[in-house]
């Protein structure tokens, strides 16, 4: 018997239910909840850091630095399990609920060199801020000021008011690192983060499941991102059709009944149904709004290959983003694009069928509906399809 494994929400395998006391006792010696479901056979685990929420409040003198910094903070938050929320308007501020506000001000106009100042509301710990969040800057150059902030509002607030004479990429990605690193230190309370966050990152919670070869045989070792159905001798194919392919999501939905979180569990089905071979599908699995919805699941970061994916007869095998900024695009554009690792072609009536897709995403604030599109792409986009249903949220 199996124990399901799910990771901040998203699979991370399974592992064997006699060991599950042993590996409930590790988790938590190394820091992590972790709470059983007898129904659904799971143990969900979660890092300290894992639905912390950061309030963002940000104000710009000069050009558009501080939306690009803030863009990519939220990024960042993200992959560690932190919500964040923007703070608009200063007198929404009394309002406000959460774990940690930062008010991020930038001026690109008015300084002659680089220069922070850090001011602090009696909840932060203020020998954090000198001795983790200060040397960030100073170790890039930055002349620095810590200051205490008498303002009076309900969550722990830390500002830093920044001059910088450089707007530059660098910059840019300079300020959202150390400002990420800034608030790990600040909710941490002594806890830090373990390896297996890193793999079970990388991994992308990827279970291994057996799959199929091209031939129909079990391989010794087998890809459970790929299952390749072959063309049977008897049936018969219209080598004159033109081109054509079914995109179809499968899925299911589930809503946290502590957070509230929609969870969109799928499989994405592609099956050549014209007269024509496919070669190497690119999906492009689009999101709106924009930086709605995480995408997570059977799908490897680029580069990550050879040392996470499985491993079959020939190479590694499953399926991985497209480009090193895969990431960034997503949360800019609403365009996650997924390739196979290995070259793939499907003759027509073939299929193949990445499992385990999972969408999660946040009841928005205002009325709006949450879409997930797909399309596929073949033979160097010479060929391209929609998928015959889309997944719709109306709230």
């Amino acid at each position: 018997m199996k124990a399901n494994l799910q990771y901040n929400g998203l699979p991370a395998g399974a592992i064997s239910f006699a060991s599950l006391p042993a590996f409930m006792i590790f988790l938590e010696e190394q820091g992590y909840k972790s709470r059983w479901k007898s129904d659904s056979r799971t143990l969900d685990i979660e890092h300290f850091l894992y639905d912390k929420k950061v309030l963002l409040h940000m104000k710009q003198s000069g050009d558009g630095l501080a939306g690009q910094v803030g863009k990519q903070l939220k990024m960042f938050l993200k992959q560690l399990g932190i919500r964040v929320e923007m703070v608009q308007e200063e007198s929404a501020i009394e309002d406000v609920k959460g774990d940690l506000m930062i008010r991020l001000e930038l001026d690109t106009e008015n300084g002659d060199e680089n220069k922070v100042s850090i001011s602090t509301t009696s909840g932060v710990d203020r020998r954090v801020v000198k001795e983790k969040i200060l040397p960030l800057f100073q170790q890039a150059d930055y002349s620095c000021q810590h200051l205490h902030d008498h303002e009076k509002i309900p969550v722990p607030c830390i500002r830093f008011g920044i001059w910088t004479n450089h707007d530059s990429k660098e910059q840019e990605d300079f300020l959202s690192t150390s400002l990420t690193k800034a608030v790990y230190h600040l909710l941490r309370k002594e806890k830090s983060l373990h390896f297996l966050d890193l793999f079970w990152d990388l991994q992308n919670q990827a279970p291994k499941k057996p799959s199929r070869s091209r031939d129909n045989k079990p391989r010794e070792e087998e890809a459970p991102l790929k299952t390749i159905h072959p063309v049977e001798q008897e049936a018969r194919v219209d080598y004159t059709k033109p081109a054509d392919c079914d995109l179809i999501f499968d899925y299911s939905v589930s809503v946290g009944r502590k957070t509230g979180k929609y969870t969109v569990l799928s499989s994405i089905y592609l099956r050549n149904s014209g007269g024509k071979a496919l070669k190497n599908p690119m999906l492009c699995i689009k999101v709106n709004p924009v930086d709605s919805v995480d995408l997570g699941g059977q799908i490897l970061p680029p580069g990550m290959s050879q040392l996470f994916a499985v491993q079959g007869e020939q190479g590694a095998q499953g399926w991985e983003y497209v480009g090193e900024e895969w990431l960034q695009t997503a949360y800019s554009t609403g365009e996650y694009w997924i390739q196979p690792i290995q070259d793939l072609t499907l003759q027509p009536s073939e299929d193949v069928l990445l499992e385990g897709v999972q969408f999660s995403f946040e009841s928005p604030e205002d009325s709006q509906n949450i879409t997930i599109a797909g399309f596929v792409f073949f033979n160097n986009q010479e060929y391209r399809f929609k998928a015959l249903n889309t997944i719709e949220f109306s709230f």
